[in-house]
């Protein structure tokens, strides 16, 4: 029977990712647990990677590899149910991939590149890293960020998630965001909507997806209406200054396409409060999939993609690169589909 990584931390009481550390001669490690550890794979008989490699003869990674995934955070953190579980979708997948295999998953939640008195800073502050290879994800993930640049500097083998950045050398595994921002457009037109508006908050205005999203926005109502009149996009600092200003400036609207699946219920909550039913007044619809319908709304229509999928892919990518040196970067980008709810419906004649 195969000794696994498993059945040493179970003997030596302490977590994989603390075995493989040890075992893989990475910091991180006291010297007494470094011997408590090699005492433990010992005693259950673990052969490492490398006598593995020599008596099979075959050309793998030297090491069962750690896998660093990586929480980054915003200053001020904008952390929803939606979020919450898009986030717990991609470390499931990750863990599905890695489920049996030997490698180590090390969580660091809430990076910032300022925080300096968090613990996820101060272990990514090290002179060496304690893992092979990083994934990447969160609202605080920026190209120029101190941890991207670092990665690139120290070509460490990473994924980034949710991200399109075909001039930065790190691989991505991300949903095709203009592709949505197409269905969204083309689900309205579809059933008849001319009058669309667009609702974000200043602070999406951050993130590179707000450029796809409203630039798909605006081409299809140009191409479709001649249409060039910004009184039909509405950002503000709140989703509800936001639903207000268009309705104000385009009382007439009958659809409105909400930057993502959380700014979408927001509106839908105003537009009820001013008195406008959902969606026989106006239609409402969305972007990520990542909501269960809200208690006293209609279930939203939205644009989706396989969430969880994008973690699996990100984990079997960085093995990839692991194993292979030649392997540079992966772009790797998962197709997106429209899911049908109670929100939208034809514009009332």
């Amino acid at each position: 029977m195969t000794v696994s990584m498993d059945d040493v931390a179970r003997q030596a009481g302490v977590s994989k990712s603390t075995v493989s550390i040890v075992l893989n001669d990475r910091p991180g490690a006291s010297d007494a647990m470094r011997q408590r550890v090699m005492d433990a794979a010992n005693a259950v008989g673990y052969q490492l990677a490398s006598q593995r490699n020599q008596s099979v003869g075959v050309n793998t990674v030297p090491h069962a590899p750690v896998i660093a995934l990586v929480h980054c955070v915003d200053e001020t953190p904008d952390i929803d149910e939606g979020l919450t579980y898009l986030y717990l979708a991609y470390r499931n997948g990750i863990q599905r991939y890695t489920h049996g295999r030997d490698i180590s998953v090390m969580l660091m939640t809430s990076y910032r590149d300022d925080n300096v008195d968090s613990f996820s800073y101060q272990l990514m502050a090290q002179d060496e890293w304690p893992f092979d290879g990083l994934i990447l994800m969160g609202p605080g993930l920026r190209r120029q960020s101190k941890l991207i640049q670092r990665t690139i500097e120290q070509q460490i083998p990473a994924v980034i998630l949710g991200r399109s950045w075909p001039e930065v050398p790190i691989s991505s595994v991300s949903q095709d965001h203009n592709e949505q921002a197409v269905l969204v457009m083309d689900h309205l037109l579809a059933l008849g909507h001319e009058k669309i508006g667009f609702v974000a908050r200043n602070v999406d205005r951050s993130y590179n997806w707000f450029e796809w999203r409203i630039q798909a926005y605006r081409e299809a109502m140009a191409s479709n209406f001649r249409w060039n009149d910004d009184e039909c996009v509405a950002i503000a600092e709140d989703v509800e200054s936001a639903v207000n200003r268009l309705l104000q400036n385009y009382p007439d609207i009958t659809a409105i396409f909400a930057m993502n699946d959380h700014i979408a219920y927001q509106t839908m909550r105003t537009l009820i409060k001013a008195g406008h039913a959902v969606p026989n007044d106006i239609s409402v619809i969305g972007i990520d999939g990542v909501f269960k319908p809200q208690e006293g709304l209609p279930k939203l229509t939205t644009v989706t993609f396989p969430h969880e999928e994008v973690g699996f892919l990100a984990a079997e990518t960085l093995v990839k690169l692991l194993e292979n040196k030649n392997l540079r970067t992966a772009r790797l980008t998962v197709g997106s589909h429209l899911v049908s709810g109670a929100s939208c419906d034809v514009p009332k004649k």
